[in-house]
C-alpha cells in the first residue's frame, strides 16, 4: 500500500460482480488503487486491488445490466478484465463518482508537480502506523537513525513524535480541507513536508 499511495480519499461498501458471482465488500479508494476486503470475524480481510490508473470507469444506466442499479464498471483493457461495482443508493453512486474523479484529478496533479514517495518516507510513514506502543516506537526509531543519517529533520521530527505521544499516527494525518469533510487523509501532509529527503 505505502508503495503506490499516500492517501485515502473515500470507503465504503459495495458490492462486486466478478465472474458471475455477487459479494459484499469493503472497499478503499486510495490514489492510484482501490483495495476491497470482506469482513470476517469482525475483522477485514484483503481480497485484492484494483490498479485505477490502468483502468476506465463505465457509468451503467440503471437496470441495463443483469438488473443493477446504481452501479458503473471497472475496466483494465491492460490485463482485459473488468468487474462491475454497485451500491445500495443513488446518492451512494454519485459520492463514489465524485470521489473516483477526484482521485484522477490527484494522481495528475502529483504527476505534473513531481511528488513521488521515496523508500525514506515510506520506512518513517510504516514504523510511525504499525508499533503498538510509544516505548516500542523510541526504540524502533532510534534504531532507524542509521537508516536516515542524512535526513536529520526527519529522524528528530520522528522519535519527538514518538516519545511525546501514544497517538503518533494521527499526526500523519493531512488536515481536511473545507467542503471534503468525511475524507481521512493518511500522509500526504508528513510525506510532501519531507518530499526533498533521500
Amino acid at each position: 500500500l505505502l508503495k503506490d499511495s499516500s492517501i485515502l480519499i473515500h470507503s465504503g461498501s459495495l458490492t462486486k460482480i466478478s465472474a458471475g458471482n455477487k459479494q459484499v465488500r469493503r472497499f478503499f479508494l486510495f490514489d492510484h488503487q482501490l483495495i476491497y476486503c470482506r469482513k470476517l470475524m469482525g475483522r477485514l480481510q484483503y481480497k485484492g486491488r484494483i490498479n485505477i490508473d490502468q483502468c476506465r470507469i463505465v457509468d451503467l444506466p440503471d437496470n441495463s445490466e443483469s438488473g443493477v442499479c446504481n452501479g458503473w464498471r471497472m475496466e483494465n483493457p491492460v490485463k482485459q478484465k473488468w468487474i462491475v461495482l454497485y451500491s445500495k443508493t443513488a446518492a451512494d453512486k454519485r459520492k463514489w463518482m465524485e470521489m473516483l474523479a477526484e482521485e484522477r484529478q490527484q494522481a495528475i496533479a502529483d504527476r505534473e508537480a513531481g511528488f513521488s514517495v521515496t523508500d525514506a518516507m515510506r520506512r518513517a510513514a510504516y514504523v510511525s502506523t504499525t508499533l503498538p506502543s510509544t516505548q516500542s516506537k523510541t526504540k524502533l526509531l532510534l534504531r532507524a537513525n542509521q537508516k536516515y543519517k542524512s535526513s536529520s529533520s526527519l529522524r528528530e521530527e520522528l522519535v519527538t513524535m514518538a516519545v511525546q505521544t501514544d497517538t503518533a499516527p494521527s499526526s500523519l494525518n493531512r488536515p481536511q480541507s473545507q467542503g471534503s469533510e468525511g475524507k481521512k487523509k493518511l500522509g500526504r501532509s508528513f510525506l510532501r513536508k519531507h518530499k526533498h529527503v533521500t
